[in-house]
């Protein structure tokens, strides 16, 4: 039980670690003008929220990284959006942005992430 309880309070500072350090890297490029590159940060930050189940937080630098996105960055930030709406059993809300993902794929021709994107409406039935 002590060990279980040691590798995830490691896993936790960890994953802080990352997320300081994204912050960091985030604050550095913000002047730069570069919204591709501000997205992929603030999504990355976002990511990281969601894999240590702090989805508030989540939410909010994903909806912050939409400001930034192109079209095929929004398809990741989506797709992670919905799985957080899945996670909080909220099916239709995540139906509904993995619906409007997967709209924004096909115009796109896109075949990245597609099968993700299908997969987790697949997870929802």
């Amino acid at each position: 039980m002590t060990m279980v309880i040691m590798l995830s309070l490691y896993s936790f500072s960890q994953d802080q670690r990352k997320i300081d350090s994204l912050n960091i890297e985030l604050k550095n490029n913000i002047f730069l003008n570069d919204s591709s590159e501000i997205c992929e940060i603030i999504y990355k930050i976002g990511r990281e929220y969601f894999f240590v189940q702090s989805n508030e937080i989540a939410y909010s630098y994903l909806t912050n990284a939409l400001k930034y996105a192109d079209e095929k960055q929004s398809l990741r930030i989506y797709n992670l959006t919905g799985g957080i709406f899945w996670q909080r059993a909220e099916y239709e809300k995540s139906m509904e942005i993995y619906q409007e993902a997967l709209a924004i794929s096909e115009n796109l021709n896109e075949t990245e992430i597609r099968p993700m994107i299908l997969n987790n409406i697949g997870m929802i039935y």
